[in-house]
């Protein structure tokens, strides 16, 4: 018999630190129409404080690009 063991949680989860889902901002911001409005959300989120960034859902514009994830990262991480 296998015992069952917890998962190994990130040190952050329960800490109050929050993550920045990109399925959430896509839902807050459904008047978005492009890749390039999102680019700009994505830097004010990111100057407003927060501090993780993870990117669960590939985004719905016809403008996306094929490098999106890189494209939104950069948004984030140099936003500041």
């Amino acid at each position: 018999m296998t015992a069952f063991t917890k998962p190994e949680w990130p040190t952050w989860v329960g800490k109050g630190i929050d993550m920045l889902w990109l399925s959430e901002v896509l839902m807050q911001h459904h008047e978005m129409t492009s890749f390039e409005e999102l680019e700009k959300v994505i830097k004010e989120k990111a100057r407003s404080g927060e501090t993780f960034f993870s990117m669960d859902v590939r985004p719905p514009f016809p403008d996306t690009p094929e490098s999106w994830e890189t494209r939104l990262e950069a948004a984030f991480y140099t936003a500041n």
